[in-house]
């Protein structure tokens, strides 16, 4: 394998220049960039990552620490970041927490212990040792969708504005009462559940003129049954995530009970696989991609010590056949 010492060379310019054109770094000429990397593809070049890590004291791996890979919008994220930070020089390393607050704990020590440049996380603890934590690992990080405080940067998604917007659809089409399910809520005051409690607050919001419930226990299907088999043709499902709202599809079809027939139904997060899924889910969509991408830009502004930033972005309603 050819070494950046024989890259050099050949490209007839010094080792440092070499290694700023692989880089990207703005100081070098497009003509000279251009030709290095050209010569670097043809010959099979490939940086040695220890060395590299010796000189610039950077491991060029990102951690991403993810609640669960169960939803699919995690499987979506990962793909995207993994892809674009490959194109960068980049690798990705992924933790995945196991449903309790101490494995995002595990999972940040061990990101700390290989030295990533930076971490993009799914913050689900709270409180004040907590951020003490987090500010002892003295590596950059990006909260993605769960708000932590304005001492961290965050891209997020404007939760309650999209939920006003679902509600405000599903009165329009003339339900009378609201079903808000949301499993997670059960964990308040424990977890950082800071997109389920802005969704539970665009609910609260907007339903004037509905008769609400709100289930949070951990058995929502028979639940949300018990009340549909009442009054079904009136009443719209409203859930915190399409996982929910299709189990809740599964199940009430085998009990003969078909949306929008029947009953009205919504997710939330528009996952990739609805596609497949008829008759088709009313969902919120979620801008997957977008946050990846932002999330992944503030994060290398961090590394380079460029001012931290809070991103937030908008979802929007895709109507679907089930309401």
């Amino acid at each position: 394998m050819i070494t950046i010492k024989e890259l050099a060379k050949l490209c007839e310019c010094s080792i440092a220049t070499v290694n700023r054109a692989l880089n990207d770094k703005p100081d070098v000429n497009k003509v000279t960039k251009m030709r290095v990397k050209k010569l670097a593809e043809e010959l099979g070049y490939r940086p040695h990552l220890m060395a590299r890590s010796l000189a610039t004291g950077r491991t060029n791996i990102i951690g991403l620490i993810v609640l669960d890979i169960q939803n699919p919008f995690f499987g979506q994220l990962i793909n995207i970041l993994n892809k674009e930070l490959l194109y960068k020089g980049y690798s990705l390393h992924l933790g995945i927490m196991d449903g309790t607050p101490a494995s995002e704990y595990h999972a940040l020590e061990q990101m700390a212990g290989m030295k990533v440049d930076g971490i993009i996380h799914f913050p689900m603890n709270i409180g004040a040792k907590y951020k003490q934590f987090l500010n002892r690992l003295h590596i950059p990080l990006v909260h993605l969708c769960n708000f932590l405080d304005d001492d961290f940067p965050f891209v997020g998604v404007e939760e309650k504005k999209a939920t006003i917007e679902a509600v405000e659809t599903i009165k329009s089409k003339g339900y009378e009462k609201l079903i808000y399910v949301s499993p997670p809520l059960r964990y308040r005051g424990s977890r950082n559940l800071y997109t389920i409690e802005e969704r539970l607050k665009g609910v609260e919001e907007s339903s004037s003129g509905l008769k609400t419930e709100y289930i949070t226990e951990r058995d929502f299907i028979q639940s949300t049954y018990e009340i549909i088999k009442e009054q079904p043709k009136r009443t719209c499902v409203l859930c915190s995530n399409d996982i929910f709202a299709l189990d809740i599809m599964t199940d009430f079809r085998n009990r003969g009970l078909i949306s929008p027939k029947n009953y009205g139904l919504m997710g939330f997060d528009n996952i990739s696989f609805l596609r497949h899924i008829t008759p088709r889910l009313s969902t919120i969509a979620y801008p997957v991609e977008s946050l990846a991408m932002k999330s992944m830009e503030v994060l290398l502004d961090l590394i380079e010590e460029k001012p931290s930033r809070r991103i937030m972005m908008k979802a929007h309603l895709i109507d679907g056949e089930t309401i």
